[in-house]
């Protein structure tokens, strides 16, 4: 009898399947609390791949994953936040007045513009890990000593973010008040639809290992 894991077919229809099952779960519950938690659990099923990818298949053990996680999420905070604010009358979020900021740091001033915004939460934790992983392996890095630069990096961005209150809110990070407009739409975070964006990314980035 074959081995079923190592029928390419199997595997597929077995991705398929399962993704399309996940698909109908909005259609058949009418609870935006749970759906958007799942949403939640999707985009975390991202961040899990990653790990898979790097420690199952390339055999690294990476303890920063997180970074590039934080990074485009904090690119994307950012952009709402921009989003919400108004260039004459508010043009400094609510968390900077509260840490006496008088003004918007020119680290903001490209989230203005939300494609820049969004480009720059991709493009960013990209470049980062391209030259961070560079150097850890002209460095002939191997085993537990990519675990602890890692970490260690890891440990380095999360001090950054925390101490840098008045530029990221600190502990509490950014809570954009509004959801994502991409010019008339907008994508509630409750609806089906992100549910669905969220899904169709995780079972694009899937199947394409």
């Amino acid at each position: 009898m074959a081995n079923p894991f190592h029928n390419r077919k199997a595997q597929w229809a077995t991705y398929v399947a399962f993704f399309g099952l996940l698909a109908l779960i909005p259609v058949f519950m009418d609870d935006t609390f749970t759906v958007n938690l799942l949403a939640r659990f999707l985009v975390l099923g991202m961040l899990a791949l990653s790990v898979s990818l790097v420690w199952g298949f390339g055999g690294i053990l990476s303890l920063g994953q997180g970074i590039a996680f934080g990074l485009a999420a904090y690119g994307m905070g950012m952009t709402m936040q921009m989003q919400a604010q108004d260039p004459e009358s508010a043009p400094i979020p609510s968390f900077m007045l509260t840490n006496e900021l008088t003004q918007l740091p020119a680290l903001w001033e490209p989230f203005w513009h939300t494609p820049t915004g969004i480009i720059l939460a991709l493009v960013v934790p990209t470049l980062f890990f391209l030259v961070f992983g560079a150097l850890i392996f002209q460095a002939r890095l191997a085993g537990v000593f990519v675990a602890i630069v890692t970490l260690a990096m890891l440990s380095a961005w999360y001090s950054m973010a925390f101490d840098m209150q008045p530029y990221t809110a600190g502990f509490n990070g950014i809570s954009p008040p509004n959801p994502l407009r991409l010019g008339d739409h907008v994508i509630d975070p409750y609806s089906n639809e992100t549910f669905w964006i969220a899904l169709a990314i995780l079972a694009a980035t899937t199947l394409s290992l």
